[in-house]
């Protein structure tokens, strides 16, 4: 008989203890199907559902795995790729949880651990990095993950003991997320699948360059030639109601569920709407898609059990900040309302994490907030990390603009609103032939992170994962921090920047002024490089033997392991490797799979250039102090030594940052002899990364803009282009790239300055007249902490706090004069402020009207501020400017 739904623990898909069980044997893995409810059996409001077997030699992809508390295991997500559905099933190798102490058994049998903590102990062997030998460990097997801890605490020194159960799952049996598999029946274990192969081929020169990795390439190359599978995807958005001045919480679910709108990638598109007396139907528009399936509902219940049926249909569903408020509001709207058992969310609200006991939730927000993916996948295209904002830069086509509040909108005009959220929401999903979602599957398998633990983390998590995964294939101990503090705690290098351990990149001076025909060469992925070429790794660095003493580190006191290949080096020196030798090459080259290989190169670049940010900070768990500190030296010496050589051939450099350099009118036999240089003297790859046909650099350092042949303009560090400048500025920044951008000779430049004067001295005449809105005026930042944590009255929590009393005030007079018990104002919210004249300096925009009066002085400051690093290259005098006496209109009439 199949298990009822009503036998799982709440917001688990554990299989039941006592059925598991009974059947527990090698050839029936019991398992429930939770995908498709075609045939699903209904006893008054429960569900019975169906119970399989795995197929031997069956496609199954791995998506993610959790700790099952029902269970008292690892439970596995499985994408059944026959069936199109997601499959659940618990542990079938009967993994134990445990941690590692150097004590014997014997002596551990001595301590008094409290009841129930130890299963039992067991004497292994691992090595030890560190001290390069075998040590004998005692591996402490508890009951469930909760008694690690307990364990940590009467021991003190513990290993491995950290790692989360369903991580630590994955290392023990090496499985891959996102990897395809079969299921071997006789010997009860998954086992790799034969690939029908994306088409990538290694081609031989690569291959033989690869090998030197201790055999990575036989590890890694079903992650990069193995096929990624079609699912079946969702998008889904909801509208609710609310009251004036009150934000829908999930924690007090009170109001109404008015749409939520589905969008899948086979051609399906859902509104469900709830029916409301008060409000119009209003005009039907052609944007409505015709093949659009509006159903409407007159009770609220009816729709969000309609939304269940409808959602448990899909592999994956995506959201934008699901996790945080469309998924938990529904579930607690749910709850509230006493649908349970037709309920697929499961609602973590100790990590807020909302996930589906049928499918995969990937939160869109998340991704696309984290920093690696915003900098290395996009190119920084997008500044903020908001839906419309994103969509704008990415797809063209953003958010719709309305015309009241959600609650009043006419019953059309909602559909609309919500319809596209859901549309541009699955679009940043599948984008450029699934490029977002197809870079999430292989940095999960390179990194060997869960899925939808990919989403929700930063890259270091994905970093040390990939470590720890390695050195559990290697049989390696994985050390705690306070074990690599051997190598030292001081730098040998002195830092320049305030807050930092040691020295950092080498920056050179600019050149100030316009430079014409400017190439600019760059190191290949320069720190993973070097890590790579110079065998950097905890364990490398300061090593034991006396001969590699000798192998020293360029401007430090340090020395490097000339016997042993570091892990560190040999894993990121693998990736860098594939990336530069394999996959670039064939990114470039036009073949049936030039798009994925653009993904695959994608997918690595965010991998290899965040590696070194994460082992340089002291918060990642395999820190190392001196190999921080040797990265970057080596980096300044290739910098130096470029410089040096380009002045040798006579060429001016206007400017070295890190990892580039900036050279005039360099020819091509010059450039081509720097990179051969290069390769041969340093070891690290120069490249050619951009010709510019001019470049205007500013004094200070990471501020300038460049020209390329085509005209379009590459902007870095310049204030116009930041997301707290006002909108007035922004635009007016753009206008004056525009025009400098047509600049193609020297003598374009007296008609440009010209243009560039006139426009400036508008933008000042606007803002003396009133002529800009609140809308252009706002200030925009972001809160990265709750109101109350805030010790520094800035503006922009001046601002927040404003808008929070207003709130509080108006919660106040719908409520009887009761106040909120929660705040309004969330860490990470963005607030939009201006500067004015009153007491506090500023307001929020919300609060702004046309008689607020505005600080004037204030922003010609920042006009002056921003024009300012352009006209000093442009030569455009402004001493007179900067002492703060005049300002550019001024200056200008």
């Amino acid at each position: 008989m199949s298990p009822k739904l009503d036998e799982f623990v709440e917001g688990s898909t554990s299989i039941p203890k006592k059925i598991t069980q009974e059947n527990n044997t090698k050839t029936n893995i019991l398992f429930h199907e939770l995908n498709r409810v075609s045939n699903k059996e209904r006893v008054g409001n429960k569900v019975q559902v169906e119970s399989y077997q795995l197929k031997s030699y069956t496609d199954y992809f791995i998506l993610s795995t959790v700790y099952d508390a029902k269970f008292n295991g690892a439970g596995i997500k499985l994408y059944d790729t026959a069936n199109q559905r997601v499959l659940y099933i618990n542990d079938p190798y009967g993994h134990v949880p445990y941690c590692l102490s150097r004590e014997p058994i014997e002596k551990l049998e001595q301590y008094k651990f409290p009841k129930g903590t130890i299963k039992r102990f067991e004497s292994i062997n691992k090595k030890d990095l560190l001290a390069s030998s075998e040590v004998n460990l005692t591996k402490i097997y508890t009951p469930t993950p909760s008694e690690v801890p307990k364990v940590r605490d009467v021991l003190g020194d513990t290993w491995e003991s950290k790692i989360k159960y369903h991580q630590n799952w994955l290392y023990d049996t090496q499985l891959v997320p996102g990897r395809k598999y079969w299921w071997d029946e006789e010997n009860y274990k998954f086992i790799e699948a034969k690939s029908s192969t994306s088409g990538m081929n290694i081609p031989d020169t690569a291959l033989n360059y690869l090998k030197q990795y201790e055999g990575l390439i036989d590890v890694f190359i079903d992650d990069f030639t193995q096929e990624i599978p079609d699912m079946p995807v969702v998008a889904c958005d909801i509208e609710t109601e609310y009251e004036e001045g009150q934000i829908p919480q999930p924690s007090d679910p009170k109001f109404r569920i008015i749409c939520i709108c589905l969008v899948d990638n086979r051609g399906k598109e859902y509104a469900l709407v709830l029916n409301r007396d008060e409000i119009d139907r209003g005009e039907k528009t052609e944007i409505i898609p015709s093949e659009l399936i509006i159903e409407r509902f007159t009770a609220e219940e009816d729709l969000i059990k309609r939304a269940f049926e409808l959602l448990v249909k899909y592999t994956v569903v995506t959201s934008f900040n699901g996790d945080n408020f469309d998924f938990p509001y529904l579930h607690e709207r749910a709850r509230h309302l006493k649908i349970r058992e037709t309920n697929p969310i499961i609602w973590n609200k100790r990590s807020g994490d909302c996930n589906f006991k049928s499918a995969l939730h990937l939160d869109l927000y998340r991704f696309y907030h984290n920093i690696a993916i915003k900098t290395y996948a996009f190119g920084n295209k997008y500044r903020e990390e908001n839906l419309n904002a994103i969509a704008e830069a990415l797809l063209g086509i953003g958010k719709l603009k309305i015309s009241t509040g959600i609650s009043e909108l006419p019953e059309w005009e909602l559909i609309n609103y919500c319809l596209r959220d859901a549309k541009i929401t699955l679009d940043l999903l599948l984008f450029d032939e699934k490029t977002p979602l197809n870079l999430i599957f292989i940095l999960s398998r390179v990194s060997r992170t869960p899925i939808d633990d990919l989403v929700r983390t930063s890259v270091s998590t994905w970093v040390k994962s990939l470590f720890y995964f390695e050195h559990r294939r290697r049989g390696l101990l994985i050390p705690n921090p306070e074990d690599l503090l051997i190598k030292g705690t001081q730098a040998s290098s002195e830092a320049i920047i305030k807050g930092k351990k040691y020295k950092g990149a080498r920056v050179i001076d600019p050149v100030p002024g316009v430079h014409f025909n400017v190439a600019v060469l760059d190191f290949a992925s320069l720190y993973p490089s070097i890590i790579g070429t110079f065998n950097l790794s905890y364990e490398t660095i300061l090593c034991n033997h006396e001969k590699c003493k000798e192998n020293h580190v360029p401007q430090t006191k340090y020395w490097v392991c000339q016997e042993n290949r570091g892990i560190m080096s040999d894993i990121i020196g693998f990736i860098k490797d594939v990336r530069v030798r394999w996959i670039k090459p064939e990114s470039k080259r036009k073949s049936s799979n030039q798009i994925f290989n653009r993904i695959l190169e994608r997918s690595l670049k965010v991998l290899i250039n965040a590696s070194y940010g994460v082992l340089g900070s002291d918060r990642f768990p395999l820190y190392c102090l001196p190999v921080a500190d040797s990265t970057t030296a080596y980096g300044r010496d290739a910098i130096e030594k470029t410089i040096q050589k380009a002045q040798i051939l006579g060429i001016k450099v206007l400017y070295g940052d890190t990892d580039s350099v900036f050279l005039e009118n360099p020819s091509k036999q010059e450039i081509e002899e720097i990179i051969n240089w290069s390769t041969a003297e340093l070891e690290v790859s120069l490249e050619m990364e951009k010709i510019y046909r001019y470049v205007v650099l500013s004094e200070r350092k990471k501020n300038y803009f460049g020209v390329y042949p085509d005209s379009s303009v590459d902007v870095k560090g310049l204030m116009g282009k930041k997301r707290n400048t006002p909108m007035f500025l922004q635009d007016g920044f753009a206008d004056v790239l525009k025009i400098l951008s047509e600049v193609h000779s020297e003598e374009d430049f007296d008609i440009a300055k010209n243009k560039v004067k006139e426009l400036v001295k508008n933008i000042y005449q606007k803002l003396e007249n009133g002529k800009y809105t609140g809308e252009d005026l706002a200030i925009t930042m972001q809160l990265t902490q709750p109101l109350h944590a805030y010790k520094v009255n800035a503006q922009h929590v001046k601002a927040a706090k404003q808008l929070e009393n207003s709130l509080q005030k108006q919660y106040k007079k719908t409520h009887d004069g009761n106040s909120s018990n929660k705040s309004f104002i969330k860490a990470g919210q963005l607030i939009k402020y201006i500067k004015t004249q009153t007491d506090k300096h500023v307001i929020p925009l919300e609060l702004y009207t046309e008689d607020t009066k505005i600080d004037i002085k204030s922003y010609r400051s920042m006009i002056d501020s921003i024009f300012d690093q352009l006209f000093g290259a442009l030569d455009i005098d402004t001493t007179e400017v900067a002492t703060g006496q005049i300002n550019l209109m001024d200056f200008f009439g």
